[in-house]
């Protein structure tokens, strides 16, 4: 039973209520970070729906999730590119001080999620009889 209960979290969440937002690559809803422009998130989901043209509301849901999904992975590649920079000296990467500090394995680690989710939604919308009507365009 205890360490059923570990599981859940911790007691407190005011210390880790704000962990999706640190790197936005866990939330669940558009987060537009220091660093990123709005009208360009607003651009990229609108050429999102005229790819995937939704037809009801459930189509809908699933092209602003894919949308985000696809934003964050654009984000991922820029947290990745940072956390290179970070090991990078006049004489290049510092390869081994890089994969033993871990960020990048966690980043692959979101990454893969990100990746999976897509997958999801991806084959979901285009099993949706709705969106048969739809091109296949590719992203």
């Amino acid at each position: 039973l205890k360490a059923r209960l570990k599981c859940f979290g911790p007691k407190n969440s005011s210390q880790t209520k704000y962990n999706a937002l640190k790197h936005g690559l866990t939330s669940l809803q558009p987060t537009i970070l220091p660093g990123e422009e709005e009208e360009e998130f607003r651009r990229f989901s609108k050429s999102l729906e005229d790819a995937f043209p939704p037809h009801n509301e459930v189509e809908k849901t699933m092209v602003v999730q894919i949308t985000l999904c696809l934003w964050k992975l654009q984000r991922v590649r820029k947290v990745e590119q940072s956390i290179i920079n970070e090991f990078t000296d006049l004489s290049g990467i510092r390869w081994n001080d890089l994969l033993n500090d871990g960020y990048l394995q966690k980043v692959a680690k979101y990454e893969h999620r990100i990746m999976n989710r897509l997958q999801k939604l991806l084959n979901n919308y285009f099993s949706n009889p709705s969106s048969k009507t739809t091109s296949n365009t590719a992203i």
